[in-house]
């Protein structure tokens, strides 16, 4: 009797099954509204909010300060959903701490690794 190897998933599938490491599917799509809708009262939402500060950061206190205050909190928001799972809650610091590195982000600093040159 021969052998047949099962076949393989398709890209949906293997699209599935990634984003199910991460959490559920309301548990994601719960963060990520919660995230992205603004505040009542005010016009911002808290991944605004956030990659606004960690901008200013940057922008007051240098890129390395920036950078960490950016991605400290990706990291443990990272680690505790790695050892744990996921969590609406830690799935929206993951949102709003990946805004923040987005906010913390220069593109010209590619060219200063690169180079050494600076503004």
């Amino acid at each position: 009797m021969p052998y047949e190897p099962a076949p393989e998933p398709t890209r949906w599938q293997r699209l599935t099954a990634w984003l199910h490491c991460f959490g559920r599917p309301w548990q994601i799509s719960g963060a990520l509204l919660l995230t992205v809708l603004p505040f009542p009262g005010t016009r911002y939402s808290a991944a605004a909010t956030w990659a606004y500060a960690t901008g200013e950061a940057r922008a007051e206190w240098g890129a390395p300060t920036g950078y960490a205050l950016a991605l400290l909190p990706l990291a443990w928001a990272l680690t505790r959903t790695a050892r744990h799972g996921a969590t609406v809650l830690r799935l929206c610091v993951i949102v709003v701490a990946a805004a923040g590195v987005l906010g913390a982000l220069d593109p010209f600093d590619l060219v200063t690794a690169y180079t050494g040159v600076h503004r």
